[in-house]
């Protein structure tokens, strides 16, 4: 980075919340909503987080596994020659997409990481959650209080064990 770049670069502003997802992997720290302003050419800014990408070794199951538990729909489908490598997934009043890629090596990497925090609505609805996987026979951790005080449910895990959490302030 030259010296006139770097003396551009005049603050960076973060904002712990986007709306309707926390990320924790630093591989994805574009969690947070990152104002750079610039001193010759004005101030540019980022509004929330447009997807988050999760490599899977089986895009079938895993796509299977984000509709019948966390209520997902498909809303792209990424075919490469004639093979379903990826989809992205979207959820009824959440901007932020979840898109998954057929990367097997990288999905055993993360297996046991917690790599996305979805937010809920309110504290209310983390048992709501809790209720629903139960229903399904689906294995969770628990509920824990969050730093902010929130609640947090963890130790959801997808097919290939990368950890999901659903969090609300």
């Amino acid at each position: 980075m030259g010296s006139v770049a770097a003396a551009t670069i005049l603050r960076w502003v973060f904002l712990v919340r986007v709306p309707g997802i926390f990320l924790t992997s630093a591989v994805t720290c574009c969690i947070l909503t990152l104002e750079f302003n610039y001193k010759k050419r004005g101030a540019v800014s980022i509004s929330g987080v447009h997807h988050i990408k999760l490599p899977v070794s089986d895009v079938a199951n895993s796509r299977a596994w984000w509709e019948r538990v966390l209520e997902f729909e498909t809303s792209i489908e990424f075919v490469e020659n004639g093979v379903v490598e990826g989809v992205a997934l979207r959820h009824a009043g959440c901007q932020t997409e979840v898109a998954l890629r057929r990367d097997p090596d990288r999905a055993r990497a993360l297996s046991g990481f917690d790599a996305a925090a979805l937010l809920v609505p309110s504290r209310n609805d983390v048992p709501r959650w809790a209720a629903r996987f139960d229903d399904l026979g689906q294995p969770y951790g628990g509920i824990v209080q969050g730093h902010n005080g929130g609640a947090v449910l963890v130790g959801l895990h997808d097919p290939d064990g990368i950890e999901i959490r659903l969090y609300a302030d």
